[in-house]
């Protein structure tokens, strides 16, 4: 990193390592953020002329299936009304009113988590991305959907998120869809460069 000081040193890094043997969604950092190791699931799937008001209504619905399994966890909240992250429930985007009038032209994206600190890694998160959508003919991305959450959570509730994750990857018809351990990204932009150094001392 081209900065003045260091993210950490190697004996920090070490330590986090030794935590992360003993309990693998292990969070590390200071008082202005702490970046943590966590479990994910990534669902990439494709966005045509045809079916991108489907799609983009769909991630509402895989939203709100999350948000109800985990148990409402979600404190924070980011949406295209809103110039920055606020606070959740106490105030609550129509996101299916979002969704309905969303232009294919344009990128669909909202994010929840349950971490104040925007540049604080989240326990849990639901990251929701439509990408814009070429006329007939063009060449469009995948769309993507990423869920962060605690591991305790997931041991304790295996059967039901495995149940979950099939009925999303049939829902979205999802061409790719990967899960493991990843340093989980904070809602704040501009602060991916911190957690690929922490990624990257630790690979």
């Amino acid at each position: 990193m081209s900065t003045t000081h260091k993210l950490f040193d190697h004996e920090e890094r070490d330590e986090f390592i030794a935590e992360l043997k003993e309990w693998p969604n292990t969070d590390w950092g200071t008082d202005e953020a702490r970046h943590s190791i966590s479990p994910f699931i990534s669902f990439y799937f494709p966005t045509t002329p045809e079916n991108y008001r489907d799609i983009t209504v769909l991630l509402v619905d895989v939203h709100e299936a999350f948000e109800q399994l985990a148990g409402r966890p979600y404190t924070m909240v980011m949406h295209k009304d809103a110039h920055r992250p606020h606070r959740y429930p106490e105030r609550r985007p129509d996101l299916r009113k979002q969704a309905q009038e969303a232009n294919q032209h344009e990128y669909f994206v909202f994010s929840f988590t349950d971490e104040e600190n925007h540049a604080s890694s989240p326990t849990t998160a639901g990251y929701f991305w439509r990408t814009w959508v070429e006329d007939e003919g063009g060449t469009t991305g995948y769309s993507s959907i990423v869920f962060y959450y605690r591991w305790q959570w997931w041991l304790d509730n295996r059967e039901a998120w495995r149940r979950f994750v099939l009925k999303t990857i049939d829902q979205l018809k999802a061409h790719q869809v990967y899960s493991g351990f990843a340093m989980a990204n904070p809602l704040e932009f501009g602060t991916r460069a911190e957690v690929t150094t922490w990624e990257r001392s630790l690979t």
